[in-house]
């Protein structure tokens, strides 16, 4: 008995065929574009600068060799620590960052606001400078 749905099969001319793989100089000049692409800031509150000098400590021995600047403003009552990371690399900061303060969130736009309302207390490399203080 003959197939009734010959009709629907393609020809061995139209079947697809795998191309050998070529570098393309373009894709590889994106890949290496976003591979150092600045993530969002971290932004972490804390209430006493002991609880900010313990979580610098933290991440300072831990991922100092991943964490690009770091700014501290003190707003309010509150010292706001600003981390700029890897956008890859932003959960395992935060999660150590965490143990210690608050965590706000990731946002330019925050980042922004503490720049207008807040008072900068370390400009650049935060967390190297109160861990030299400590």
């Amino acid at each position: 008995m003959k197939n009734k749905f010959l009709f629907l099969q393609k020809p061995l001319s139209f079947q697809a065929k795998k191309l050998p793989k070529t570098k393309n100089k373009k894709n590889i000049d994106l890949k290496n574009k976003y591979k150092n692409e600045l993530g969002l800031p971290l932004i972490i509150n804390f209430d006493n600068l002991d609880e900010l000098a313990n979580c610098c400590k933290n991440l300072f021995y831990r991922f100092s060799h991943l964490i690009l600047k770091t700014y501290l403003y003190r707003y309010k009552l509150q010292y706001v620590l600003i981390i700029y990371t890897y956008y890859k690399l932003e959960k395992k900061i935060a999660v150590a960052a965490s143990e210690f303060g608050d965590l706000i969130g990731k946002s330019e736009i925050k980042h922004s606001f503490y720049q207008e309302h807040g008072k900068l207390l370390i400009p650049k490399n935060a967390i190297e400078k109160v861990v030299d203080l400590t």
